[in-house]
């Protein structure tokens, strides 16, 4: 007789640290992902604007020109929040999931204006978990080997 596929506890008992702390980072990691991709589109639209008035050789003022810095620095952090999102997600690199996570924090870098931070600060509290830290250890340490 096949198993109950809605009884979860039994599952949840027979997962390993690494698939427990998988399975907690999932949701966050997902999130910030989602986020900076989308956020990074609407980035990268006014970069593009920007590429065609160079094109069209229009003259720029200094309001603009801080536009479009911005408007990179932004891409620039999108990017940085997305790859530390799939670090986290997959348990590989602390630091980019660390440096991800701070990002999304910070109001003017976060994605989609204020989404970002809630899921930036859930991601550092499981970054702070030690159940979570040591799964991160042993998976790295298993894949060394």
């Amino acid at each position: 007789m096949p198993e109950n596929p809605f009884d979860a506890l039994a599952s949840l008992d027979d997962e390993s640290p690494e698939e427990r702390a998988k399975r907690l980072v999932f949701q966050p990691a997902t999130a910030l992902i989602v986020l900076s991709s989308i956020h990074a589109v609407f980035d990268t639209i006014g970069l593009v604007n920007c590429v065609f008035l160079v094109i069209q050789r229009h003259p720029f003022s200094t309001p603009e020109v801080i536009n479009y810095i911005h408007f990179a620095m932004h891409f620039s952090s999108m990017i940085v929040i997305s790859i530390g999102g799939a670090q986290l997600g997959y348990l590989k690199s602390r630091r980019w999931a660390r440096v991800g996570a701070l990002l999304a924090c910070v109001a003017m870098l976060t994605p989609c204006l204020i989404l970002g931070v809630p899921f930036g600060i859930w991601s550092l509290m499981l970054l702070g978990d030690e159940r979570i830290g040591a799964a991160w250890m042993c998976q790295n340490t298993a894949e060394a080997l």
